[in-house]
């Protein structure tokens, strides 16, 4: 007995002869697979900064792809194995890439792929000088996969590139599947420094600063010397104050803009370039760690606070407006008292903090020697606040003193200082 068949059956095939008594049976078949996706689900931390995805697609004869957020990735439908590339709207999202088979018995047949292509997420102005730190692998600064830089559209992994000098240096808020948000400093240079959360460490390193520094996280100061240096203004700014250990302003032009305060625990160094400050610059911590002042040049037209030692000496205060040095001398006779500091500044105008019509509370006023002093100068004031403001009950409100007052660019008109006694 001789039969045959032909077709693409699917399923088990049963052949059976009753009569016969030999029975000579010869099969030839093709069983078809379904399409299956071999290079498996992209997701996790190996996504990082990357924006491809090898698909490798086995089994099928021919299909389509279909994606589950329209628009996310760059792809070819009818292509099976190939290199998926993500679209900046497909970034932190979890995209479901579906083959659907058209041809042959496992037509209708799906198999399904998820892709994640994780990116740091970063606020900010960036350019292709943008750096943001990872620190998958180490804490180690120089350690190129610890690092993502600006393309121009992605955050992009890197390899064994690390910022240089100059560069804008991003820290992130959280720590998540792409970044840790602590990052310790060895650079000798840095562009823009913006800590938009976490922590970022100043460390050991000597290191100049020509940007902007943004403050939104937790600034420590380290142990060594930031040199603000930019060509032209700089900002200091944030929701958070900034400690520095030693601050040097030597700027070859523009000013040091300051809105946040910033707090140095040993050494400020004025070699060029004003402070234009809208909160205070304070030096020193407490009496036993007074912090100093190095001045060459520069003005602080805003407030600048000053520990003192529990011992005799003077303080230098380079207050003034942004064209005069109007500074002042502190020499205390007697100890100050514990953890006491001042605050002075130079106030431009009138001084017309009382009076309805403007003037001046106090004025006029018969001194003890009859003398009748009734008038006042418009050019400014200094305000010379003691620790804790004018009300408080403090040692160095009792702890005798000299002053000096620089009075450049004044007329020529005779001056007399008066002390306000406001408690």
């Amino acid at each position: 007995m001789t039969s045959s068949a032909s077709g693409t059956p699917s399923g088990n095939i049963t052949c059976s002869a009753t009569s016969a008594i030999d029975q000579n049976i010869s099969l030839s078949g093709t069983i078809t697979s379904a399409p299956v996706i071999t290079s498996g689900d992209f997701t996790g931390s190996s996504t990082c900064g990357v924006s491809e995805y090898a698909v490798t697609l086995v089994n099928s004869l021919s299909g389509s792809w279909t994606e589950n957020i329209t628009g996310s990735t760059f792809f070819d439908p009818t292509q099976g194995s190939q290199t998926f590339t993500s679209f900046p709207a497909g970034f932190n999202n979890d995209i479901i890439m579906t083959w659907t088979e058209n041809q042959g018995a496992c037509s209708g047949r799906t198999n399904a792929v998820s892709i994640r292509f994780n990116q740091p997420v970063v606020s900010g102005s960036m350019d292709t000088d943008s750096w943001t730190w990872g620190g998958v692998s180490s804490t180690d600064w120089t350690n190129g996969t610890n690092w993502y830089k600006w393309d121009g559209s992605k955050w992009a992994a890197q390899s064994s590139s690390y910022p240089d000098a100059g560069s804008k240096i991003y820290v992130l808020p959280t720590t998540g599947v792409c970044v840790n948000n602590t990052l310790n400093n060895t650079a000798s240079s840095i562009g823009d420094l913006n800590i938009q959360g976490g922590s970022f460490d100043l460390g050991s390193a000597n290191t100049s600063i020509t940007g902007n520094i943004i403050n939104n996280g937790t600034l420590q100061g380290g142990t060594g010397t930031v040199t603000l240096s930019g060509a032209a203004d700089q900002t200091i700014s944030g929701d958070n104050s900034l400690n520095f250990n030693n601050l040097t302003v030597n700027k070859s032009s523009g000013n040091l803009v300051v809105s946040t305060q910033t707090d140095i625990r040993n050494t400020l160094t004025m070699t060029k370039g004003n402070i234009v400050n809208s909160q205070p610059i304070v030096i020193g911590v407490n009496s036993e760690n007074p912090g100093a002042l190095s001045h060459a040049s520069g003005i602080i037209t805003g407030e600048l606070r000053r520990y003192f030692a529990n011992a005799t000496g003077s303080s230098f205060f380079p207050v003034g407006t942004s064209s005069n040095l109007r500074d002042v001398t502190i020499n205390f006779t007697q100890v100050p008292g514990t953890d006491e500091y001042l605050t002075v500044s130079y106030v431009a105008g009138a001084p017309t903090l009382g009076g309805s019509d403007g003037s001046y509370s106090g004025l006029p006023l018969v001194t003890g020697d009859n003398q009748l002093i009734q008038n006042y100068s418009a050019e400014g004031h200094w305000n010379i606040d003691p620790t804790g403001g004018l009300y408080e009950s403090t040692e160095i409100n009792g702890a005798a003193y000299e002053i000096s007052l620089h009075c450049k660019g004044l007329d020529n008109s005779t001056y007399r200082c008066f002390k306000s006694e406001n408690h």
